[in-house]
């Protein structure tokens, strides 16, 4: 029997750095990200679009290029050992991401998650063309996201899989992007200290281990 759904974001939550970031910094788009990113924190761009801007610079590159130039970034303190505890107590682990899927899911393995969701790199030929996909939530009414990528659509969507209530979902993140998903499952966790999170969230957590307290 699953006891319910604990959502993860994965850039700065449970990992120490960000995917694309490092990605970024090795292929000199780093002021274009921070960019985009002000913009996504001002409501001036949706999520997705920031993804697509950025996806424009992977065009012609091979997915083991991308997963090599991800790094080799650290987990968060007890990340691991977290998501470990939580599925030996039933509950179903996930990572909710706009991080592109090849570079999410090297982490995503190590840590042994269920399952994940994140931005998805077409391919021709085995390279990289410039374009994403990002998951279609229609009608979400999100402000941050829109109708693609939604993270709470995502959420429901998962726990409607595994036959869990939203209510007995928990949901841990950082970022603006996340909001809408801690504001959509029972308890959400706003991870890493931005005070602007908190008004989104059921609570602030300064530690991962912090979760085991709320399952």
């Amino acid at each position: 029997e699953v006891k319910g759904l604990v959502a993860f974001d994965l850039d700065r939550t449970l990992l120490r750095g960000s995917t694309v970031e490092a990605v970024a910094n090795r292929k000199g788009f780093e002021a274009e990200l921070a960019l985009l990113r002000r913009k996504l924190e001002h409501g001036k761009l949706p999520d997705y679009a920031v993804s697509r801007a950025l996806a424009k610079h992977l065009q012609g590159m091979r997915r083991g290029e991308l997963v090599g130039l991800s790094g080799d970034l650290e987990f968060t303190p007890n990340a691991e050992r977290v998501v470990e505890k939580l599925k030996e107590r039933g509950y179903k682990v996930v990572i909710i991401s706009s991080a592109y899927a090849p570079a999410a899911a090297k982490y995503a393995e190590k840590l042994g998650v269920d399952e994940w969701v994140c931005a998805q790199l077409e391919e021709k030929d085995g390279v990289f063309t410039g374009e994403v996909k990002r998951e279609p939530t229609p009608r979400s009414g999100c402000r941050v996201h829109g109708g693609e990528g939604c993270k709470a659509a995502i959420l429901k969507r998962l726990a409607k899989k595994y036959e869990v209530s939203v209510s007995d979902c928990i949901a841990v993140g950082d970022a603006i992007g996340d909001a809408c998903m801690l504001k959509a499952a029972g308890t959400g966790l706003a991870y890493g200290g931005d005070p602007k999170m908190a008004r989104y969230a059921s609570a602030a957590i300064a530690n991962l281990a912090e979760v085991l307290l709320y399952v």
